[in-house]
């Protein structure tokens, strides 16, 4: 373990330590260092120092020609992009015109179907109905073919040379 004042102890193994300790024998103190750094000549820092700053300056002319790039490459594909979002517009028109002709298509069926029960129903009508007219062909069938009338007599009435009278009076009554 590495004290406060850069003292290494160890552990106690065995008695060893203890032993000593009781004898009076101290360890010998030692510091703890890292590796030995040889000293840097100043230029060498500068140099490195430079070479770091040309090469971000590098890394950021490189960024600005990918983004000039980029934004040429966007300008020649706009009017791909407009094409394409003309064709969207179209797509979507041409799918709500088929959801519209679908509905349609599904209120005719209903209506054909509504019409196929009605025509049903009125088929079962016309087959009582012929039925009928069957029965009452059959029945006028049994009726004579003609009948005689008998003779109509004409009466003619005649008044005879009377004369037409008129009378008034002033009243409100009757006269």
């Amino acid at each position: 373990m590495v004290e406060a004042t850069n003292r290494v102890s160890r552990p106690l193994v065995g008695g060893r330590a203890i032993e000593r300790a009781a004898r009076g024998a101290e360890e010998p103190r030692r510091r703890v260092t890292g590796p030995h750094v040889p000293r840097i000549p100043r230029q060498v820092v500068v140099l490195v120092g430079l070479s770091t700053a040309a090469y971000a300056g590098s890394l950021a002319s490189v960024a600005a020609l990918q983004s000039a790039a980029e934004a040429s490459t966007v300008a020649e594909r706009a009017p791909a992009a407009a094409a394409l979002a003309d064709a969207i517009a179209r797509n979507d028109a041409l799918a709500a015109r088929l959801r519209d002709a679908a509905s349609t298509q599904a209120e005719a069926a209903a209506a054909y179907d509504r019409l196929t029960a009605q025509i049903a129903a009125h088929e079962k009508a016309l087959t009582s109905l012929a039925a009928k007219v069957a029965a009452v062909d059959g029945s006028s069938r049994s009726l004579p073919t003609s009948v005689a009338m008998p003779r109509s007599v004409r009466v003619v009435v005649t008044s005879g040379g009377g004369q037409t009278r008129h009378a008034t009076t002033g009243g409100s009554g009757v006269p």
